[in-house]
C-alpha cells in the first residue's frame, strides 16, 4: 500500500509524469493491468542503490567509534565490517523500482531514449494518479519520491538513524542521469528484525525476485497515451485497437512532435 515517507520528496504539486515505453511493455500494461518493477540491483546502472564513496567511509568510521567505545576487539570490528559490507549489497535486492519522469511537455530526449523507430508511447499520468492507483496492494510497502542527483566521489550522503536507512540510497542516482528528472516508486516488502554479530538489533526484509508486478486501476494511472513520433498509421491503428480492447473509450494521442509548424492556408 502507498505510503508518505520522510526520506521520499513527493512533489509539492500535481506534477505532470510520464514514462517512456515501447510497443511490448505498453501491451504487457494494458494485458496485465499492473505495473513492472525491476529489482534494484538489476537495473544497468552498477551505481543503483549503492552509497557515495564519502559516505560508506562515513558509515565504517561510525562503527569503528562504536566499537572503540564499547571496548570491542579489533577482530569483531572487521566482523561487523564484513557484515556492514554484506548488508549494503544484500539490501539491493530488497528493492525494486519503476521509473517516471517529471515534465510538463513531451520530452524529444527521451523518446529517443527508451522508444525506437516509432514503436512505442509515452504514457501521461501525474504524481496525485500514481499514489491513488496503488492504494490496492496491501502486502507491499509502496513510497513514492523524486530522485536526487550527487557525485558519488566528492558527495556525502546523509546518514539517517532510521532501520529504513537501507531505503536513503534508493533514492540518489549519479549526476550523468540528471536530465531525466526521475519520479522513483519503490517497493518493498515490511522490515523485520535481526541481531548482529555485535548484539544490536537490525532490521532487514526478504530479497524479492527480479521483477515484481503490482496491480493498478488504469483508468485512474492513465490520463493520456501519445503515439512515438513518426509512427506509422498501421503502429497508431495498434496501439488505438489494443486500447479499446482493454476498456479505454478514446484512443491515442499523435505527438506534438509530429505537428506542422504550418497551417495549410500558409503552405499555400
Amino acid at each position: 500500500m502507498y505510503q508518505n515517507h520522510p526520506f521520499f520528496e513527493y512533489p509539492q504539486n500535481d506534477a505532470r509524469i510520464w514514462r517512456y515505453m515501447d510497443l511490448e511493455k505498453f501491451f504487457w500494461l494494458l494485458e496485465h493491468s499492473a505495473l513492472y518493477f525491476c529489482r534494484l540491483d538489476r537495473l544497468p546502472d552498477r551505481f543503483e542503490g549503492a552509497w557515495s564513496k564519502p559516505t560508506f567511509k562515513a558509515i565504517t568510521a561510525d562503527y569503528e567509534d562504536f566499537a572503540k567505545r564499547h571496548g570491542v576487539t579489533e577482530e569483531a570490528v572487521q566482523r561487523v565490517l564484513r557484515d556492514t559490507n554484506y548488508f549494503h549489497f544484500a539490501t539491493w535486492a530488497q528493492f525494486a523500482v519503476n521509473c517516471w519522469t517529471i515534465n510538463e511537455h513531451e520530452s524529444a530526449t527521451m523518446w529517443q531514449s527508451y522508444v525506437k523507430s516509432g514503436m512505442g508511447v509515452a504514457v501521461e499520468s501525474s504524481s496525485e494518479r500514481l499514489a491513488a492507483c496503488l492504494n490496492g496492494s496491501p502486502d507491499w510497502l509502496i513510497h513514492i519520491g523524486k530522485v536526487r542527483y550527487a557525485d558519488y566521489a566528492t558527495e556525502e550522503f546523509p546518514l539517517p538513524n532510521s532501520p529504513d536507512r537501507a531505503l536513503f540510497p534508493c533514492l540518489y542516482k549519479r549526476l550523468f542521469f540528471r536530465d531525466e528528472r526521475e519520479l522513483r516508486i519503490v517497493v518493498r516488502k515490511p522490515l523485520e528484525p535481526r541481531v548482529g554479530r555485535d548484539g544490536r538489533r537490525l532490521w532487514h526484509a526478504q530479497p524479492l525476485s527480479d521483477h515484481v508486478q503490482i496491480p493498478v486501476r488504469l483508468g485512474t494511472l492513465i490520463a493520456r497515451v501519445v503515439v512515438a513520433p513518426g509512427a506509422e498509421l498501421e503502429v497508431f491503428q495498434r496501439i488505438d485497437s489494443a486500447m479499446r480492447d482493454a476498456g479505454f473509450c478514446g484512443g491515442p494521442s499523435r505527438s506534438s512532435l509530429d505537428e506542422d509548424p504550418f497551417t495549410p492556408q500558409e503552405r499555400r
